[in-house]
């Protein structure tokens, strides 16, 4: 689900010098990272099906962008 992150992510950097970008999160069930940036953020609480579920959606993204704004794209 779109979520409208108001705060510094990972592609406010990019997108403040005008490249399109994302940041792909998990939340719970009520659109929440509980747990994003406190003392509990800890690597032993990541749940890996939701990481895996994560690592999918990545990998789907990337290859839909590879097939559509690849082609485009001037040979390096």
């Amino acid at each position: 689900e779109p979520v409208d992150v108001r705060s510094a992510s990972d592609a406010f950097a990019a997108r403040y010098r005008g490249y399109p970008a994302i940041t792909v999160t998990c939340r719970d069930e009520h659109g929440r990272s509980p747990l994003h940036h406190r003392r509990s953020d800890l690597p032993e609480h990541v749940e890996p099906d939701a990481l895996a579920a994560a690592e999918e959606v990545c990998v789907e993204l990337a290859e839909a962008l590879d097939a559509t704004v690849g082609p485009e794209l001037p040979e390096p």
